[in-house]
This record gives C-alpha cells, structure tokens and sequence, in this order.
C-alpha cells in the first residue's frame, strides 16, 4: 500500500530572506524606490514556487498550500472572514488593511500580538465584534488565499493539499469584548462560523485540491466539554456538505488524549496526530480512524536534530499497511525551522564536529525516505540516510523530576527591598534602542572580521583582522554613548546602553557561552517581516569569561544617572534556541542559570546598580497540559532565583507576548524587584490579578506598544498610567514602554519616549 508523505507547513523564509526584502521594498513606497503591489505578489509567487518545487523534488506526495502568508497567517484569515477592527475598516484597500492590522498606522494601533501555542512564532489577535458576521470574500488585492494558492500548486502537477486555521482554533484565539479563551460567549457565533467555512472548502474544491488539511491545535489543549461539543457541531457543518476536499483534521504541539475517540466519530477523512509529543494518540487514533487516513507526525517540527529514523521506522512499522492508509509527516508546520543547513555560508555546523541537524528541506528528505523504507522501496540515498541518523531516544525525555529541587511557588520574601525610594513614577525604557543602518552595517562588519580571523593563517591577516576588530569596538563605544546622549537629553531616569553590541537578545549569548553556536542564514519568521537565528545547543553550558561587562561598565562611565545592565533569561534562551532533543531542558535551564549568576556577579562588582534578567518567554514554555504546568513554573523560577540568589543590584525583569495570568504564581514567586510587561494593548488588566495574588514588586506596565509606528499623546498615556495606579500602589509604579525599541526609528522613538517621560511628570504633579 503507498505511504503518502506530506508537511504540515513550510518555512515563509528562506536562508536569503527574500521574503522580508520583499515586505519592505514594498512598505518603503515606490516614491522612495521601493517596489508596487504587483511586483510584491509576484515576487511572493516566486517564494511560493520555490518552496513548493523544493517538495517536489523531494518526492513529497502531497504539496502544501496556503500555509504561505505575507504577514501572519490568523490576520490574514481574519481579514478574510471580514473580521477587521473598526479602526482598520477605512484602509483603502485590503492589502493595505491587512499590513494596518499587523503593523498599525499612523492613526490606528496593531491588533495584539500573541505566542502561537508553545513555540516563539506571534500571530495576531483576530478582534471580533459584538454581532460578527463572517464572510469567506472572494480575491482582492490582499494576499492569496489557500484556494488561489492551490490552483498555483496544481500547476506543477502533484497533488495539492491546502491548509487553512481550523474554525475552532481561529475561534478560541479571537477575543470579543468581556470573553477569552475558551469562554462560551463566543460560541454563539459558531454556526456562522462553520458556514462561512464551508464557502472556503467549496473554493479550494473549484481550485482543484485534493485535500484541505483544518489546522486545529487548540486540541492540544484541555479543552472543556462546551468547546469539545462546539468543534463536534462545527465539523459536522462543515461535513455535511458534499462540494469539498478531504478533510484531515490535523492537531499539532501536545496530546489530544481521550477527545480523539470523538474526532474519530465525524466524517472527516483522515487524522493528523502529533507524535512527537503523545505515543498514546497514535494508538487511539488508528483505532477511531479504521478505514480513513491517519497521518503521523514523526519528525520534529519543532527542532532541528535529526530524526532517530530507525526508532521511527520500528514505530510505525505495525501501522504500514492498515485499512485506510496511513500518511507520514511532520509533527507540525516546519514554520518553525529555518530552511537548509546544506546552503552556503552554514560552514559553522561543520566547525562543531558535524552537527547531526536537519532544516526543513532536510527534514522533506527525512520524511520521504521513512515513507519509501515503509513501503519497502527505499533507495540507496535513503539505506545511508538511515545509516548515518542518530539514535537518542525518538521523543524528548521530558521534564526530569530530580533535575532542579524547586519548591511550590509563593510570594517572594525579596521582593520589594529594593525600590527606587526618591523617584515617583521613574522612566525607563525596557532594553535595547534603535538599530540604525550604521550599527547593523558596522556589526556585520565586524562578524566578518571575527570569521576571517578564525581562518587566518598569515601574522598579516590576523593583524589585518584585528585592525578592524578595534575599530569596530570604537565606532560601536560611539553609538553608545549616542544612546546614552539620547536619553539624557529625552529625560529618562535610568538608562540603557542600547544593545548596539546585540544582533539579537538570545543569539548574542550563543558566543560567549560554551555549548552553543549560531547558524549563518538559520533564519526562523518571528512576526511579518522579522526572523531570528537560534542558536543551537550542543554541548554542556558554560562561561569561560565575562559577557557584558565591559560595554555596561562603558555605558555607566558616560552618565551619572544609574545605568541598567541588560540579561536574557535561561528560560527565554531554551524557549528561542534549538536545545538537544535527548537532555532534559530544565537541566540546561539551570546550566545557563549559573553562568548568569557569575555575569550578574561581575556587574555588580563594576558598579553597576540595576541588573534586568529578561524572561519574555516564560509564558511561552508553558506546557500545553494543565498537568504539566505547575512543575515547569516550580523549575523555571527555580532557575531565575539561582541567578539572583546572592544579588545586592535591583533586579529587574521583562516578559510580553503573554497571557500573564496563566504564569502569575511564577511571576510573584520570581526574586525581582521590578517587572515590566507588555500592557498598552490590553488594557492593564493583568495588573489586579498581580496584586490579588501577593505581588509585592515593582511593576512596569507598558504604556505605548512599540510594534508600530504610531506615537501616542501625552493624554493617551495618562490614560493608561491612571488605570494602573488605580491597581497598583504609585510607590511601586514604573513607567516604560511596551518592549525594546530595536526595530523602530529614532524619530517615532524620541518622539514617544518624550511623550511618556511628559506623561509621567504630569502624574507626578498631579499625586503631588
């Protein structure tokens, strides 16, 4: 019986990033030399073309469409189904609005911006309204949906199999006003939900797919019974009609458990299960599946080690010829992973012993060649693929219960000791400025020198090299001391340094640290048109020296206002790398948790008197299972609090992208004196439950969102400085932007950060 071999999704970025050049040749306006609408779609259908004939090369059996987005797939589909807030409904046409949506305007905020699940991937918040009708419209000028993605596919003359969200998926993520989460108001729309639905799935049928694959991970979450019954009713909507693609229901980031038995009860036509994180599923859906396709996701979307392909084989031998077929696939969208570690430039990987990684096209071979060895048809490429896999244990080991001594989480007896006694509302700002063209260009610069230094040979090369190491050094002391200027003159009360010196928050630290190391071109889409390199964990993590120190030091010695010294948190280095798929990530948690308390040691011993240890991604590594949580909470703030435990600086930290409420026990357990959170787009909500729970810490709710160009007033962030001092007490209020300001300009940026320092006087009069 043929084994079809299919992806969940493919990467949107490529080693050379045409995507993103793509995105803002566009924004830049023909006007200023950029490119019009037509050449940004036509550039973007040759992307698609690329990575669909990448598949097909590869001997994929099903190609995939419509997983390819401009921006973020749940905007896009939101826009589609007519769910536009308010605030965008007057763009002048729907390309333009569905940038508005993600980037905001001049005169409009972004929708919010959330993790996807459990991974580092932001998609947006679709915003419903109070009586939203849903309308699957027809194409546009906008990006091109799954059914015009398909009839693109079909052209190369495989197979097409479209994805798109799942209704209850795109559901559970919106928001309605008053309701979250799985809160039952917003299954009152689901019947016009699912025929709205059912309009998509009779376009992708006139665009010729074969299959439509209804991304639905939300069940990997304990989804209570009103939900369960809800997705039971929407399927069986959808179902019902007879003009449509097969439909795979396809689950992905965590267990479904026992709810797969009702999947198995629709008339769906095939399954997707993740087995990388659930062997039970697959046992449970082969038998609730009996005569329809089940799809395994064996190969880690997640991560770049290679497969344990024999484990895999062995795994799924019993499954081979089963009555329905059975599918092999990756566990979920290769989203996640950048998209070849054979291109030019990925030397590095060779430099550590020949790392056994795999990117998304080696993962295609991955997948093709466990496929064709089930059938019994496998290749001589594929024999010495499985003879070179590595053999650790085919899933992560999980959570090791001796593997830190963390204790239940409760208010932390540190916190508040240390505030900032004479300074009513202080300003600050949460990290890193803005990176100019000049600090990019002088960091690549100096990337290049450091290579070409580990490859000299000659004492002329190496002094060549070396020349140009310092006088990047001192071209980048320059921009520092430009930031400091920056700030003086804007009035803040602590200052940063800037991060001049950081290409990244988390790849910054994969240098200096023993046991990781960077890819060249590994980029991964963070958001729209942003990518980051993570970096890869190989080995045991250590610090053989001091990371940060010097360019902090510098930055003091410039002001006498007090200077912030700027760390990543283990939890958001383990969150944002690849990390060895046979260790427990808790034990190289705390291995970077100790190389921080050394880092954090040294500052202080340079005088510097605030340390802030970001951890945005706390929330993030939230296992999907309830039962799982509180373990991981224990550990990861275990983690935090052994890098402060000997601490005598105020210790700051940062989080964003979160539902705060699901880690507050861990927030109020954390040994800060000060958290800042990302706040202006949600309306400070998270800051009651803070206090309700025991918070006793500083607290600095962000009160403009600096994921878009538009500057608020002074008024707009009096506003929000008001409702929080209405929950926390002024003493402990601090005022700071949503997150870093990186990727913004240093116009919007003065101009903002000018407007919040005014907001903060003016309160300041105002409580006297």
């Amino acid at each position: 019986m043929e084994i079809k071999t299919h992806v969940l999704g493919y990467p949107r970025v490529c080693s050379k990033r045409r995507h993103k050049w793509a995105l803002e040749s566009y924004w830049k306006g023909v006007d200023n030399g950029g490119i019009d609408a037509a050449e940004l779609h036509q550039r973007m259908a040759a992307i698609r073309q690329d990575h669909w004939q990448m598949q097909a090369d590869a001997g994929v059996s099903l190609l995939t469409a419509g997983d390819f987005a401009y921006y973020d797939h749940v905007l896009e589909l939101a826009e589609a189904l007519g769910v536009v807030p308010e605030r965008h409904e007057s763009e002048p046409d729907r390309l333009a609005r569905c940038f508005a949506m993600g980037r905001g305007s001049a005169t409009a905020a972004s929708c919010e911006m959330k993790k996807w699940f459990n991974t580092n991937y932001h998609y947006f918040v679709p915003e419903l309204k109070g009586k939203q009708h849903f309308a699957a419209h027809a194409p546009g000028e906008k990006p091109p949906d799954a059914a015009q993605q398909a009839r693109e596919a079909k052209q190369l003359g495989l197979p097409v199999k479209a994805a798109v969200t799942g209704p209850v998926t795109f559901l559970y993520l919106s928001k309605l006003a008053g309701a979250g989460g799985f809160d039952d108001s917003k299954l009152a729309l689901e019947g016009d939900l699912a025929h709205a639905y059912v309009n998509i799935l009779g376009r992708l049928a006139l665009a010729g797919a074969a299959w439509v694959q209804l991304d639905e991970p939300v069940l990997s979450l304990d989804m209570p019974p009103s939900w369960q019954a809800a997705l039971v009713n929407i399927y069986d909507h959808i179902l019902a009609e007879g003009d449509r693609p097969a439909v795979l229901l396809a689950n992905a980031y965590g267990e479904i458990g026992s709810f797969v038995e009702q999947l198995g009860e629709l008339d769906i036509e095939g399954l997707h299960v993740d087995m990388r994180n659930s062997s039970t599923d697959v046992e449970q859906a082969d038998k609730a599946m009996t005569g329809r396709v089940l799809s395994v996701g064996v190969v880690d979307g997640r991560n770049v080690w290679r497969t344990n392909l024999s484990g895999a084989e062995r795994a799924l031998a019993q499954l081979a010829g089963r009555d329905g077929g059975l599918w092999v696939g990756s566990s979920c969208s290769l989203l996640h992973v950048p998209m070849d570690c054979q291109a030019p430039g990925e030397d590095v990987l060779l430099a550590e012993g020949s790392l056994p990684v795999a990117f998304a096209k080696q993962k295609l071979g991955e997948i093709v060649a466990l496929g064709r060895t089930l059938e019994g048809k496998a290749s001589s490429e594929d024999k010495e693929l499985f003879e070179t896999a590595p053999t650790y244990p085919l899933r992560d080991l999980g959570w090791a219960d001796d593997t830190l001594s963390a204790k239940p989480l409760q208010p932390s007896e540190r916190q508040g000791e240390k505030g900032w006694p004479d300074l009513l509302l202080p300003t600050t700002t949460i990290g890193s400025l803005p990176q100019t063209g000049v600090i990019r260009s002088l960091r690549r610069k100096w990337e290049k020198a450091t290579e070409d230094l580990r490859l000299a040979e000659s004492e002329t090369e190496i002094q060549a090299c070396e020349q140009i190491i310092h006088e990047c050094e001192e071209a980048t002391r320059l921009e520092i001391k430009k930031c400091v200027e920056e700030q003086e003159q804007l009035g803040l009360d602590i200052l940063v340094h800037g991060e001049c010196e950081r290409s990244d928050m988390v790849e910054y630290f994969a240098g200096p640290l023993d046991g990781i190391i960077s890819s060249k071109r590994g980029w991964v889409q963070s958001y729209g048109s942003r990518s980051t390199r993570p970096p890869i964990i190989h080995d045991r993590i250590k610090r053989p020296e001091p990371i940060t120190v010097e360019w902090s030091k510098y930055a003091a010695s410039l002001t006498d206002k007090p200077m912030k010294a700027m760390l990543t948190g283990p939890i958001t280095i383990i969150c944002w790398s690849f990390p060895r798929a046979n260790v427990p990530r808790m034990e190289t948690a705390m291995q970077i948790a100790k190389a921080l308390r050394a880092e954090v040691a040294d500052l202080e011993a340079a005088g510097l008197p605030i340390v802030q240890i970001d951890e945005p991604a706390l929330r993030e590594g939230l296992p999907l299972a309830q039962a799982d949580q509180q373990a991981y909470l224990e550990q990861a703030v275990h983690c935090f609090n052994h890098i402060v435990a000997e601490a005598k600086s105020q210790i700051h930290t940062h989080m964003c992208y979160g539902e705060f409420g699901d880690v507050v026990n861990a927030i109020t357990a954390m040994d800060a004196d000060v958290i800042s959170l990302e706040t202006s787009r949600t309306d400070m909500s998270v800051l009651r439950e803070l206090i309700d729970n025991g918070h006793r810490a500083g607290v600095g709710p962000g009160i403009y969102d600096v994921h878009s160009k538009r500057v608020p007033g002074i008024e707009e962030m009096c506003q929000l400085l008001e409702k929080a001092i209405e929950q926390v007490p002024r003493e402990r209020l601090w005022v700071n932007p949503d997150c870093g300001l990186k990727t913004r300009g240093w116009e919007e940026t003065r101009a903002a950060l000018h407007n919040m320092v005014e907001a903060a006087k003016v309160l300041r009069a105002h409580l006297g």
